[in-house]
């Protein structure tokens, strides 16, 4: 299992499907980092979604001054596990489609590893569109919610 610090609140465009979390994190090379995860106390749980997903299993560090108990983040950034993830929990969703369709928009968009292309300026532009919708959908606040209506 690998290390891993607890998220800050700054972390860039967030999902949240009950305990999990989703983004795409854009570069300055106008590329973007694709990750799915979930935090929970039951790491048993979090073997289960890596069996049937794939993806790794982190450890929380936590304060050494605390009664709370460990924490594990099962996270994706496999392209294609992303995919097959979004794909199989997306029949049960209700509020969070569209975050489900746009993460599956994207991928569309994305090359397979080892074929790489330039990319182009379209891709990039509708890249940037999902992006933005996404970070949209994500808001927090009044402006946010009368947005969604």
């Amino acid at each position: 299992m690998l290390s891993y610090n607890r998220p800050t609140t700054d972390d860039p465009v967030k999902a949240k499907w009950g305990t999990n979390r989703t983004g795409i994190y854009p570069r300055r090379t106008g590329t973007y980092i694709k990750i799915v995860s979930m935090s929970n106390t039951q790491l048993k749980l979090l073997k289960l979604f890596e069996s049937w997903f794939g993806g790794s299993i982190a450890t929380v560090k936590m304060p050494e001054n605390t009664n709370q108990k460990q924490l594990y983040v099962w996270r994706l950034t496999s392209a294609h596990e992303i995919k097959h993830f979004v794909e199989s929990i997306k029949p049960y969703l209700f509020l969070k489609r569209r975050h489900a369709e746009i993460f599956l928009e994207f991928y569309e968009t994305v090359q397979e590893r080892f074929k790489v292309k330039p990319i182009t300026p379209e891709v990039r532009e509708l890249r940037l569109k999902l992006y933005r919708e996404l970070k949209t959908l994500n808001r927090r606040g009044r402006a946010a919610a009368e947005t969604e209506r």
